[in-house]
């Protein structure tokens, strides 16, 4: 049987002094998904290092073409990418943006008034 499940990177990082702030929401956002209806990956971005956490503590650097990554053997491609700075997501293939709150099935008004 196929994998359902959507492929969502959650895009956190950067250069600034608060990258390490960034990684923790990725990681308190990352714990609000449903794992059974996800495949979630945080991926960290500083520098020209951008790389994907992987569930074994691995990383795996992602290539920038395609926004995939290689994971036990297979190439996973990214569905969506959630970035941090603009709470927007974006669909990898054709770049429509969506709000969090229609992916994760949150009341726009619960969504808006979390900070």
């Amino acid at each position: 049987m196929n994998n359902l499940k959507r492929t969502i990177a959650i895009v956190c990082g950067g250069d600034s002094s608060e990258h390490d702030v960034s990684l923790r929401s990725a990681q308190g956002l990352y714990s609000f998904f449903d794992k059974e209806k996800y495949d979630l990956y945080i991926v960290d971005i500083k520098g020209q290092d951008w790389h994907v956490n992987l569930p074994n503590g691995d990383i795996a650097p992602i290539d920038r073409n395609d926004f995939s990554f290689r994971y036990n053997g297979k190439t996973i491609i990214v569905d969506y990418a959630i970035s941090l700075s603009t709470a927007l997501l974006a669909r990898t293939d054709s770049f429509r943006a969506t709000s969090i709150s229609s992916i994760c099935h949150i009341p726009p008004a619960v969504c808006s008034s979390r900070h």
